[in-house]
């Protein structure tokens, strides 16, 4: 009997997991063929991480895992259930990778290099029934009476089922306009806020590790890191806010305002310590003033702002140098203009609309295709939590077809097939 021709368009992390999976449930039943434009596979699994690969993050309950998600938490309620964080810390255990988890919840190879993760990917699709094309574009999609035809460099191959997992879709618009299905426009999703004020900019290096940012005008404020750059303002913090507020940053063309509470205290609290202070007969200088550790240029340059003399004493300020000083500890606004791109981190929000979808990551107007990963519009914060997306999804697709082929309705659960 054939094998049952299976293509995947895109050898990144769910591309790659899915044919893992595929492989796992259906073996000599199947014939892969994966197909990557780039000279490597597993690209952006390589630099992750800084090249030590986030490969995901602590397991935490489903309706908070699922919550670091700005678009898709519904879909990872659902995703999470059947493969988790934890089920893929067994499955690496069991492929004698060992990890580590950091003290903000990332997840890490104890080896520090993203390699590790490379190669035991690579290695779980290392099968004669699997192949993998690099530095191959497929450069048209069509389907006809239930078959996918790919066309690649003039010569067309035929598949009975199609898994896209690719990081951009725009190639493929004519296949998916066919059959109207809904695309949203991808935007970017984690980035650093360019900060127009020099004498911010001179801080960079600056870190601290509790602030509370916001965008003027909106309710949403998150309390994480900080670091300053030599173009701005980055750090868990803002890539949160950036994540989470990215549709908005899009139509205003990233310019606008920005809020940052550099005590993490409300402003009430700071003016009862200032206050205080003021009253003392021999109160201390106001550069010399202590708060959660913060570094004492950037105290001087918040002095600065609130225009008052470092070197005055608290006795000497008025109260409304206290108050403005106050404000300017808990609420500076700060304009930005421009983004930055957070390196290996960049997301992108954006991609096939999920009500595409079944629950398995199949288009429900294209029996027999899949979209994974990056291509559907579902991101997470930065930390591991879109890969942990790119994991469960290529589980589920994977697990979908096989038992599409098995014609069986085998239950999604891990434990039995790791």
């Amino acid at each position: 009997m054939k094998p049952i021709q299976i293509a995947i368009i895109g050898a990144g992390a769910s591309g790659v997991f899915a044919a893992h999976w595929l492989l796992a449930r259906l073996g000599k039943d199947i014939q892969i063929d994966i197909f990557e434009k780039q000279l490597e596979p597993l690209t952006k699994v390589k630099i992750s991480g800084g090249g030590r690969c986030n490969v995901t993050h602590q397991h935490l309950p489903i309706k908070v895992f699922s919550s670091r998600y700005p678009r898709g938490q519904a879909k990872l309620k659902y995703n999470l259930q059947y493969f988790s964080s934890q089920d893929m810390l067994n499955w690496l255990e069991k492929r004698g990778v060992k990890t580590k988890v950091e003290s903000d919840g990332r997840i890490f190879p104890i080896t520090d290099t993203s390699k590790t993760i490379v190669q035991t990917l690579l290695d779980s699709i290392n099968s004669p029934n699997c192949t993998l094309h690099l530095n191959t574009k497929v450069e048209e999609i069509h389907q006809k009476e239930h078959v996918f035809e790919l066309k690649i460099d003039q010569n067309t191959h035929y598949f009975d089922y199609l898994i896209i997992a690719t990081g951009g879709i725009a190639v493929f618009k004519d296949f998916f306009n066919a059959f109207d299905i809904k695309k949203i426009p991808f935007y970017p999703s984690l980035f650093s806020f360019q900060i127009p004020d020099p004498k911010l900019r001179s801080l960079m290096g600056i870190s601290l590790n509790s602030v509370k940012v916001r965008l003027i005008g909106q309710k949403l404020e998150i309390q994480d890191a900080l670091l300053i750059t030599h173009w701005g303002l980055s750090g868990p913090a803002l890539l949160k806010l950036s994540a989470f507020e990215a549709e908005r940053l899009q139509q205003a063309k990233y310019i606008g305002k920005i809020s940052i509470n550099w005590v993490d205290t409300h402003v009430e609290e700071i003016k009862s310590e200032l206050f205080a202070e003021k009253k003392k007969p021999k109160s201390i200088k106001v550069k010399n003033y202590k708060r959660n550790q913060m570094p004492q240029r950037l105290l001087e340059y918040l002095i600065e702002k609130a225009e008052i003399h470092a070197e005055s004493h608290f006795h000497e300020l008025k109260d409304k140098e206290i108050n403005k000083l106050a404000e300017t500890l808990t609420n500076q606004v700060l304009d930005f203009k421009g983004k930055t791109t957070y390196k290996e981190e960049f997301v992108s929000a954006g991609g096939i609309d999920l009500n595409e979808l079944t629950q398995h990551y199949q288009l429900m107007k294209i029996p027999n295709c899949y979209v994974l990963g990056e291509a559907v519009d579902v991101d997470g914060i930065t930390g591991g939590f879109n890969f942990q997306h790119a994991w469960s999804s290529a589980y589920l697709a994977a697990q979908d077809i096989a038992n599409r082929i098995k014609k069986t309705e085998n239950p999604m659960n891990i434990q039995n097939i790791v």
